[in-house]
C-alpha cells in the first residue's frame, strides 16, 4: 500500500478501467497482471466495477474483451452484485429469457446465493434503456418464475418502458394494480408517477376525473409534485378557466421548488399566454396569474408576453404589462430601450393614440433609458401611425441634431412622414439634396420612400420622371416604387391617372401589382397590397 491508502492491485484496476475506454489492447495487458495477483479468494473486480466494465464492453462491442473480463471475475467469490452482473452479461450478448433463468439457477447452486428482485430490476433498467419494451414485458415476468412477489420498483420500472413506449392505459393499470398489490408503507418511485399524469394531461385522452384519480394519490400521501407535472396541471386548469384551482396549486408547490424549477413552471405559463388558440381573456387571466406568483419572471418574457396583446389588438393590455416593468426596481426587468421600441412600433402598427401618449410619457420620466437613433425612429413610426407626421417629423430633427446621427432606416422613415405631411415635399426636397450632396448611395427602398414622399404631395410628375431617371442610380422600376407612387396618392382622381400611366409604360409589372392585388383602406381608397412597412433598425 502507498502513502495514499491504495494497494497496488487498486492501482492496477484502476489502470485497467482507464484504458478500457481507450486502449483495449493495453487494457487487456492490466487485466492479466491483475488475474495473475493473488487475490485470496476476491473477485478480481469489485461488484461495481465489475457491473460497469461489462457495460463498457458491450457498449464497445468488444465481447471477447468481456468474456475475458468474465472469466477471471468468476473464479474468485462471488457476490450477489456479481451474480446480477453475469446474467447482465448474458442478456446484452444476446441470451435469451429462458438461458437467462438457467445461468441464473447455475450461479444460485455455485455461489449458494439466491437471487432475487435486485437481478431482475437490472435487466428490466438495461432492456428499458435500450428501448426493447418487449423484453421488460417477458423480463417481468420473471417476478413470479422465479417465486418472487413485485414491489414499487418492478411496477416503476415497467410502467416507466410502458410510457416510452406510449401506451399511457397500460401504465395507468399498472398504477392501481401497483395500490393494490403493495402495503402503504412502502415508499413509491414518484418520479414514474409524476411522468404518468403528465403523459394523460398532454395525450388529451383523459378526463379530469381520471387525471385526478393518480393526482390524489400523490397529494395523499405528500409524495413531491415535480414541477413538469406542476406546470401541466396549471395548464390543463388555465384551459378548463379553473384559475383559483390554478392558483391554489401555485400556492402549494412553488414555495418548495428551486430557481430553475419555478422557471419550468413560468415558461410553461409563458408558452400559453403565446398561444394564439388560447382567448384573450384567458391570456390576461393567466398573465395575472403570472404576475402576481412569479414575479421574477424577467423583461424578455414579460416583453414577449406584452408583444402578444399588441399582436391581438390590445394595446391596452400590452401597456398594463409594460407599466408593470415599470414598476420595479430590478434591472433585469424594467425597460429598456429595447422594449420601448418594440411598444411603439406596435403602437404605429394599430395606430392607437391614447397608448401611445401612456408610453411616451412614461419615456419622459424614465431615467434609466438614454435615446438613441433606433429609439427615435421607433417614435416616429408610432407617430406616423396615430397620423402624427408632423410630430414625427421633430423626432428627425432630434436624430440629425444628435451625436448618433440617421441611419439609413431614419431617413426612409422621415421620407415616410413626409409623405403623410401637407406640405412635406420641402423637408422630403430638403433631405434628397443633402444625401445627393453627400454622394449617399440611393438603395431601392430609399428611392421609393422619396417617391411616395413626392406623390403624397400631389408632385406626380416630379415623381414620374424620377421613376423613367432611375437608372442613374443603378436602379430599374419595380412594383414596389410603383406601387408606392400609387398607394401614396390622396386624391382618387390622380390615382386614376397614376394606374393608367403604368399601364402604358410599365405593362408587366402592372400585371405583377394586380396579381398583388389590392384592399381597401379605413378612408375609402384602394391600395396595392405592397409591402411598406417600417422598421426601426
Amino acid at each position: 500500500m502507498d502513502r495514499t491508502g491504495f494497494t497496488e492491485r487498486d492501482i492496477e484496476r484502476q489502470k485497467f478501467v482507464f484504458y478500457l475506454d481507450r486502449n483495449p489492447t493495453e487494457a487487456r495487458k492490466w487485466l492479466s497482471r491483475l488475474s495473475n495477483r493473488p487475490s485470496d479468494g476476491q473477485p478480481t473486480l469489485d461488484a461495481t466495477c465489475f457491473r460497469e466494465v461489462l457495460l463498457k464492453c458491450l457498449e464497445q462491442k468488444e465481447v471477447e474483451l468481456g468474456r475475458h473480463v468474465l472469466s477471471e471475475v468468476v473464479k474468485g467469490h462471488l457476490t450477489t452484485a456479481h451474480c446480477d452482473a453475469v446474467l447482465l452479461w448474458a442478456l446484452g450478448t444476446g441470451k435469451g429469457i429462458e438461458e437467462v433463468d438457467r445461468m441464473k439457477e447455475v450461479l444460485e447452486r455455485r455461489s449458494g446465493i439466491k437471487l432475487g428482485l435486485g437481478a431482475i430490476h437490472l435487466l428490466i433498467r438495461f432492456a428499458k434503456d435500450k428501448d426493447d419494451h418487449y423484453m421488460v414485458e417477458r423480463l417481468r415476468g420473471l417476478v413470479e418464475s422465479w417465486g418472487l412477489q413485485p414491489d414499487w420498483i418492478t411496477y416503476s420500472l415497467q410502467m416507466d418502458s410502458r410510457l416510452s413506449a406510449g401506451d399511457i392505459e397500460g401504465a395507468k393499470s399498472l398504477f392501481f394494480k401497483m395500490q393494490t398489490d403493495q402495503s402503504h408503507d412502502e415508499r413509491p418511485q414518484t418520479p414514474v408517477i409524476n411522468r404518468l399524469i403528465q403523459a394523460m394531461i398532454s395525450s388529451k385522452n383523459y378526463d379530469l376525473d381520471a387525471i385526478h384519480s393518480v393526482v390524489d394519490f400523490l397529494s395523499e400521501r405528500r409524495i413531491r409534485y415535480e414541477p413538469e407535472t406542476v406546470a401541466a396541471l396549471c395548464v390543463l386548469h388555465l384551459g378548463r378557466e379553473d384559475y383559483y384551482d390554478t392558483i391554489d396549486l401555485l400556492r402549494a408547490h412553488l414555495f418548495h421548488f428551486s430557481t430553475d424549477e419555478r422557471n419550468v413552471v413560468g415558461r410553461a405559463l409563458n408558452e400559453y399566454c403565446l398561444d394564439e388558440k388560447n382567448s384573450v381573456a384567458k391570456v390576461w387571466d393567466t398573465y395575472t396569474i403570472y404576475q402576481e406568483l412569479l414575479p421574477e419572471i424577467d423583461r424578455s418574457i414579460r416583453t414577449e408576453i406584452m408583444i402578444e396583446f399588441f399582436k391581438r389588438h390590445r394595446p391596452d393590455m400590452a401597456f398594463h404589462v409594460f407599466n408593470h416593468m415599470r414598476a420595479f426596481t430590478r434591472e433585469d426587468t424594467r425597460p429598456t430601450i429595447d422594449t420601448y421600441v418594440h411598444a411603439f412600433t406596435w403602437i404605429g402598427n394599430l395606430g392607437d393614440v391614447e397608448t401611445l401618449e401612456l408610453v411616451h410619457n412614461q419615456l419622459k420620466l424614465d431615467m434609466t433609458v438614454d435615446p438613441d437613433t433606433r429609439l427615435y425612429n421607433a417614435m416616429m413610426i408610432a407617430h406616423i401611425g396615430c397620423n402624427m407626421s408632423d410630430r414625427a417629423l421633430d423626432f428627425w430633427q432630434d436624430i440629425i441634431h444628435s451625436r448618433e446621427g440617421p441611419s439609413y432606416n431614419s431617413i426612409i422613415i422621415a421620407l415616410r412622414a413626409c409623405e403623410r405631411t401637407h406640405g412635406g415635399d420641402d423637408e422630403a426636397k430638403d433631405i434628397w439634396d443633402k444625401l445627393m450632396k453627400m454622394d449617399i448611395e440611393i438603395t431601392g427602398q430609399l428611392f421609393t420612400a422619396y417617391v411616395g414622399a413626392l406623390s403624397g404631395s400631389d408632385l406626380t410628375d416630379e415623381a414620374k420622371d424620377l421613376i423613367m431617371g432611375m437608372d442613374k442610380y443603378g436602379l430599374k422600376p419595380d412594383v414596389l416604387t410603383l406601387g408606392a407612387l400609387h398607394n401614396a396618392s390622396t386624391l382618387i382622381g390622380r390615382r386614376s391617372e397614376i394606374r393608367d400611366w403604368i399601364k402604358d409604360e410599365f405593362p408587366l409589372l402592372w400585371n405583377e401589382l394586380v396579381d398583388i392585388g389590392t384592399h381597401q383602406t379605413k378612408t375609402g381608397f384602394k391600395q396595392f397590397m405592397i409591402d411598406r412597412s417600417l422598421s426601426s433598425s
